[in-house]
């Protein structure tokens, strides 16, 4: 039977200290800010009057317009859904006629709707995208709103520097668009592959003229591209240093290429290396807190703390990204 306890050594820790370190660059800017006693915790383990209402205010406020924000009851509580049902659309104030037998004489309060984009069944959650149509990062997913979309961003992003040496050098979309297969880019371009769409933005990647040769149409179909599309898309805790690293079809990757993969490769490596658990251990983890939370929930009983799945989730998600990245660096520098 698992418990808290059994769990706890590898909750606390976020193992990804640049979250940690803007949290704590958050709360420095609090208490430079206010009194010192402003800060004091509610309670131990708990935040002061102070970080909670800054919270609140941070997570529930709506934007309604380019330098417009809101408090809103009610619509406040719907969750957020990367393919939502709703929306909330804030309507502005508009005046009245100086006419006084005009029925519409008073002016019009302004004030917001929640409307339906498609239809809601009886009994079906209302739910809003807290990110709107360009999207948030996970990092300002987990700063602002303490949770992080599952199974995949495609707004997710890796902050990946193009060493001095290698300014102005980038990789070529024609050639992991051979090397993968036009099937898995277009999977990913479409949703299917969030991880694989997110890794190729956080890329140095640009457009080129060259046309991919006759055999991308069948590369989906090649036992490598398979291999290699197949470890992509699930982006388990398999290693990107398998054998079955699939290669060009057709073009090659330059010497320059594989210098700045090489270098970004290194860059995500030395992520990796500051982990205290896998990519496996984490979502063995994740699963864990899970099953106790369900278990606690069906017992009607105190459950884990949600803040620890929160943050096991965050790094889950960060982890798959980074080895997503990982496989398609390695397909250069393996060409």
């Amino acid at each position: 039977m698992l418990s808290l306890s059994m769990l706890q050594p590898k909750c606390p820790t976020w193992q990804l200290c640049y979250m940690f370190c803007s949290c704590v660059a958050t709360q420095a800017r609090l208490r430079s800010l206010f009194p010192p006693e402003y800060m004091q915790p509610i309670d131990e383990g708990l935040p002061s009057y102070l970080q909670w209402a800054f919270a609140c205010v941070r997570s529930r406020a709506l934007q309604l317009g380019p330098q417009a924000f809101g408090m809103v009851p009610f619509v406040d509580i719907a969750n957020h859904a990367a393919d939502p049902n709703s929306d909330i659309r804030g309507v502005q104030a508009t005046a009245g006629s100086n006419s006084s037998s005009d029925s519409q004489a008073k002016q019009q309060q302004a004030y917001v709707e929640l409307i339906a984009l498609k239809d809601v069944m009886a009994g079906q959650e209302v739910t809003i995208s807290y990110s709107g149509l360009a999207g948030y990062t996970n990092q300002r997913f987990m700063a602002q709103y303490g949770f992080v979309p599952s199974q995949g961003n495609m707004a997710d992003r890796l902050e990946l520097s193009v060493p001095d040496s290698l300014q102005g050098a980038t990789l070529r979309m024609s050639y992991l668009e051979e090397t993968l297969g036009s099937s898995l880019i277009l999977q990913a371009a479409q949703g299917k592959n969030p991880y694989i769409f997110a890794a190729l933005k956080s890329l140095p990647i640009t457009a080129d003229d060259a046309q991919p040769t006759a055999a991308t149409a069948s590369a989906a179909s090649a036992p490598g591209a398979d291999s290699i599309a197949s470890e992509a898309i699930s982006v388990d805790s398999s290693s990107a240093d398998s054998d079955n690293v699939a290669r060009g079809m057709g073009l090659t990757a330059t010497k320059q290429e594989k210098e700045l993969a090489t270098a970004l490769l290194q860059q995500i490596e030395a992520e990796v290396e500051t982990c205290s658990t896998s990519l496996r251990e984490d979502e063995e983890l994740l699963q864990q807190l899970q099953q106790l939370a369900a278990a606690a929930a069906a017992d009607e009983a105190a459950g884990t703390d949600v803040r620890l799945q929160a943050a096991v989730r965050y790094r889950v998600e960060r982890k798959r990204l980074l080895q997503a990245c990982k496989v398609l660096l390695a397909l250069v520098i393996r060409d």
